[in-house]
């Protein structure tokens, strides 16, 4: 079976500048929409597997270029450890652009610089810091129906990965889950597809390199009764069956292969399923909004008493989930320093670990402010407020947060400095910056977002001195210390600026009698 021909990438990348961006006007300003106007409306799917299982090979297989994606290298002994996301999108001319944290503008790249890995920040300029997104376009005819982002090969199914991979999956976007064929699944995965499904995330399965494994019908088959039994909203997703290593299909389908279940072997039978649409429920017939009245002889003292209350307990137990959270990142950064690699990897894991802890962060604050909602406005309302009556809340929250009396600085992320210091850069693009793929508009958001990155001294740091392992756990201890204190004054903030808002939103539903969002 042939797969698609490669298209035209024996010329270098062509370095083009980053796509235009709309903007928004809010009170302080200008806020980035990170998503060009004239980008073409299409679905995401999200790569997702364990490391060293195929999914660069497997996307560079799909584009039919097989030099796209950094893989490893066996003969050479060369294994690229990919620390940025890199979204695929359809492009006539072949480029690319990486996002540096702290960098509000993004960085052309050559080909050698995107197949560099890590290194790519490291090349060309001595940035020091590798990015966390990298765009690609390319022509591809199948990047006209999907955008695929292939995630990072380094750390696994660990903690902040999970979370950054959950965060982009709630945005709307399917999952090509990667396996190879060496082994079934393991039970970290299995937890991560049960997380997905809890989503209702429109999920495929891939079978890798199932040319270096004969026995590769057997762990299909395991893999299948795995899901079935431990995920059983997935047992009906299709599996494939590819070599990753030379981006070939299996060939065609036997009966054997049939009666396993296999939807489709081979890699143009996946080629042709994603760029299937993904059937969506049509929006509901809009329905005139229920008028949301105030109880009679409602004040502001029990409303008033409740926010109070919320605001402090939730403001004090997010607090204490993010000094938890931080002590636990020090004890697994210390046990890397402790590893073969040591103080080198040091930034490179220090900063996964704090990717996972914006969006856990950031999370949290969000699903605070909800249930804050739902309690203040259920003493004032006649029915506890739904999710439609929650959602006109958020509006007018989102809109009073603009006022000129709280003006939050939507646009700001904290960089660990090599002084284990936090410095703090703003500007429209900041926050853009250190996502792992185009995140939403900040005008969508209800509160600001935490934002936590590494300046790019940190990476160099232990690269031009031998390394001390001591000192490298003394500067980690003082940085922890530091982004707990930055943190937990920016998470109070947060629910101070919240709670003013509300005292507005809610103050003028009494006075009116009705919710007026």
């Amino acid at each position: 079976m042939r797969s698609e021909p490669p298209r035209a990438l024996a010329a270098p990348l062509r370095a083009v500048a980053p796509p235009a961006q709309t903007t928004a006007t809010t009170a302080r300003g200008r806020v980035t929409n990170v998503v060009p106007s004239d980008a073409p409306a299409v679905p995401t799917t999200l790569v997702v597997g364990p490391p060293r299982s195929g999914k660069s090979s497997l996307v560079n297989g799909l584009l039919g270029s097989p030099a796209l994606a950094a893989v490893d290298v066996p003969d050479s002994g060369v294994r690229p450890v990919g620390s940025a996301f890199l979204t695929f999108r359809h492009g006539e001319d072949p480029a690319a652009t990486a996002y540096l944290p702290g960098n509000r503008g993004a960085r052309p790249l050559s080909l050698d610089e995107l197949r560099a890995g890590d290194l790519a920040g490291l090349v060309r300029g001595a940035q020091g810091r590798p990015p966390r997104r990298i765009e690609v376009t390319h022509p591809s005819d199948l990047l006209r129906r999907v955008t695929l982002v292939d995630t990072p090969g380094a750390g696994g199914f660990d903690q902040a990965y999970v979370d950054v991979v959950l965060d982009v999956l709630d945005s709307g976007a399917a999952l090509l889950f990667v396996t190879e064929a060496s082994a079934a699944l393991a039970e970290e995965h299995l937890e991560f597809l049960a997380e997905v499904d809890k989503r209702g995330t429109p999920v495929t399965f891939v079978l890798t390199k199932i040319d270096a494994y004969p026995e590769w019908p057997a762990v299909l088959a395991a893999d299948q009764n795995l899901v079935r039994t431990h995920v059983p909203g997935l047992a009906d997703r299709p599996w494939y069956a590819v070599s990753a290593r030379t981006g070939a299909g299996s060939g065609s389908v036997t009966i054997e292969e049939a009666a396993l279940g296999v939807a489709g072997v081979g890699l143009e039978a996946l080629r042709r399923a994603l760029a299937e649409p993904v059937p969506v429920e049509g929006p509901a017939e809009p329905r005139p909004a229920a008028v949301a009245r105030v109880v009679a002889g409602a004040t502001d003292v029990r409303w008033m008493e409740e926010l109070d209350r919320e605001i402090r307990l939730r403001s004090v137990a997010a607090g204490q989930r993010l000094a938890i959270d931080l002590a636990s990142i020090h004890v697994r950064c210390v046990q890397q320093i402790g590893s073969g690699a040591g103080c080198p990897r040091l930034a490179y894991v220090f900063d996964r670990e704090l990717h996972g802890l914006s969006v856990r962060t950031t999370r949290a604050v969000d699903a605070a402010a909800t249930a804050i909602m739902r309690g203040v406005f259920g003493e004032i309302l006649e029915e506890p407020p739904d999710d439609a009556a929650l959602a006109r809340i958020r509006r007018a929250t989102r809109r009073a947060l603009e006022s000129p009396d709280i003006r939050p600085a939507w646009d700001r992320i904290l960089l660990v400095t090599v002084t284990s210091a936090i410095a703090v850069t703003s500007g429209h693009g900041t926050v853009a910056s250190l996502a792992p793929v185009r995140p939403r508009p900040l005008s969508e958001l209800l509160l600001p977002p935490i934002a936590i990155g590494l300046s790019a001294g940190c990476y160099l740091m232990w690269q031009q001195k031998a390394p001390d392992r001591k000192e490298c756990q003394g500067w980690l201890q003082q940085a922890v210390r530091a982004l707990e204190t930055h943190l937990q004054r920016e998470v109070v903030q947060r629910f101070d600026q919240l709670r003013e808002a509300l005292v507005t939103v809610a103050g003028d539903t009494v006075d009116h009698g009705v919710l007026l969002a």
